[in-house]
């Protein structure tokens, strides 16, 4: 949580999800899977209760900076949390831009 308010990626080995290293205009889908075990074992297990954060501290100039980057810059960073188990399904939380005419 701490890397995530900072911008900034502080351990040695972080868990990368996604490397987008594509030329610009080339668009490119990464898939996560929402699951609590998997066979795979670079995979992200997402546990009931907890919460992930995912940051991008790349620039277009620097793939593997650790600092700053589009985090800072665009607010290239999300939280995901999984609810725990039992808890009731919430109303799901609709965009603004699909309410424009």
């Amino acid at each position: 949580e701490a890397e995530y308010r900072m911008c900034r990626v502080t351990n040695p080995r972080p868990k990368i999800v996604a490397v987008c290293n594509q030329p610009s205009g080339r668009f490119r889908y990464f898939t996560l899977t929402f699951r609590s075990f998997s066979p795979n074992p670079t995979a992200i297990e997402f546990k009931p209760g907890h919460s992930y954060y995912l940051i991008s501290t790349s620039t277009q100039r620097d793939l593997h900076r650790r600092a700053g980057g589009y985090c800072q810059t665009h607010n290239m960073k999300m939280v995901i949390n999984v609810a725990a188990t039992g808890t009731p399904a919430a109303e799901p939380v609709s965009n603004t831009a699909d309410n424009v005419n």
